[in-house]
């Protein structure tokens, strides 16, 4: 259903933010990328790409609901 899709993408972008956050917070403490990776299994590049996708405009913020 629609707010079955629209939850589960409000889901991820969440997770999303948990986890760039958490990153940020470990690179602010000099913690090395292989630990970081190590830790959450995402690279710079997939860092990178996480954090611009998410500092674009939303997608959830364009959907509308039906009727």
């Amino acid at each position: 259903a629609f707010v079955d899709v629209v939850e589960q993408e409000a889901l991820q972008e969440g997770r999303q933010e948990g986890i760039l956050l958490t990153i940020e917070g470990l690179l602010g403490r000099n913690v090395p990328w292989e630990t970081i990776e190590a830790a959450t299994g995402i690279d710079e590049a997939e860092f990178r790409r996480l954090r611009q996708q998410h500092s674009a405009p939303q997608r959830l913020s364009s959907v509308r609901r039906p009727g």
